[in-house]
Formats: structure tokens, C-alpha cells, sequence
């Protein structure tokens, strides 16, 4: 059974190019990923890099999730999912809450 994780990131402005992931699920698990945008920025998730990279971040909508400030959402990742995320401002941050979207004793 995963051990619960808790974590806070500051979060890159976009147009930043080398965009990493700020959670990985790990890679036997289903992992349920409560997100909370801390502020004061809007943030924009992703599932890959590719749709947040680069200046026109913002532009479009296509793989990509707007999450406002002082708001929260629940993403479920596949084992070795990844999520990312860039800011439209500065001093952005986000906080997470990462378990298993299926513990073991409820299969």
C-alpha cells in the first residue's frame, strides 16, 4: 500500500521551455492527486509537457486544465503519470495531497 504524500511547489511562470513534473505516480499504483492552487496566479496542468511548454502556454485549450486561484481539483494518474503545470503569473504555488485511488484492502 503507497504512503500518502503531501507536498507544496512554486510554480514556474509560462513561456518557461524545460517544464518538469511536479508529481509522478509511482509505477505499480493508481494514485488519486488532490491539487490546490495556493495563488495568487492561475495555474494550467497537464498530463504532458508538450502542452504547456513554451510562450503561448496560454493560448488555445487542447491537453491542458486552468485551475484559478484559491481553487482546488482531483486528477487520478496511471502508474508513471506525470503532471505539470506553469503559472500565468508570479509567485504562483500549489500544494497536493498524492494516495493510492484504490488501497489495497478496498479491491
Amino acid at each position: 500500500m503507497m504512503q500518502s504524500q503531501v507536498g507544496s511547489v512554486a510554480v514556474s511562470q509560462a513561456g518557461t521551455n524545460d517544464v518538469g513534473p511536479f508529481y509522478v505516480a509511482p509505477a505499480s499504483t493508481v494514485v488519486r492527486l488532490y491539487i490546490r492552487n495556493d495563488g495568487p496566479a492561475v495555474l494550467l496542468l497537464a498530463y504532458e509537457s508538450s502542452s504547456i511548454n513554451g510562450a503561448s502556454a496560454f493560448s488555445g485549450s487542447s491537453g491542458r486544465f486552468t485551475l484559478p486561484a484559491d481553487r482546488d481539483v482531483v486528477f487520478i494518474l496511471t502508474p508513471r503519470q506525470g503532471v505539470y503545470a506553469v503559472s500565468q503569473g508570479i509567485g504562483a504555488s500549489l500544494s497536493y495531497h498524492a494516495s493510492e485511488a484504490l488501497p489495497f484492502d478496498a479491491r
